[in-house]
């Protein structure tokens, strides 16, 4: 049901959403606005759908290996890689959540303001 894919474009697509709206922001493209929030909005229900979806089946890909072997990496980068696979359903869930939130308030106070200057 959630492809590894599907879900790679709609994370990316909800960073990515955050510095197109700062980007907007300036030139002031009210109705552009309106459309990348919907969408943004879209993709983080679609983020914590996923990951809640993950949940309930996710086996840790990182069980098998040892802990020497993780404890062997030198580098912040990949320590924090680490963290992320391990806890990747939740890190969705947490994403899918803070980013509906700040991106549907946006949205709704965007068009109330619309329909108050019209």
């Amino acid at each position: 049901m959630f492809s590894s894919e599907v879900i790679t474009f709609f994370f990316i697509s909800v960073i990515a959403s955050f510095h197109i709206l700062k980007l907007l922001d300036k030139f002031g493209a009210v109705t552009l606005t309106k459309i990348i929030l919907a969408f943004a909005c879209l993709s983080s229900i679609y983020c914590l759908l996923a990951g809640l979806f993950l949940l309930t089946g996710w086996q840790d890909p990182l069980s098998a290996t040892s802990a020497e072997s993780l404890a062997n990496t030198h580098s912040r980068y990949k320590a924090l890689l680490f963290v992320a696979i391990k806890y990747w359903p939740y890190f969705l869930i947490i994403l899918g959540v803070g980013s509906t939130f700040t991106y549907s308030r946006t949205l709704l106070g965007l068009l109330k303001r619309s329909r108050i200057n019209a």
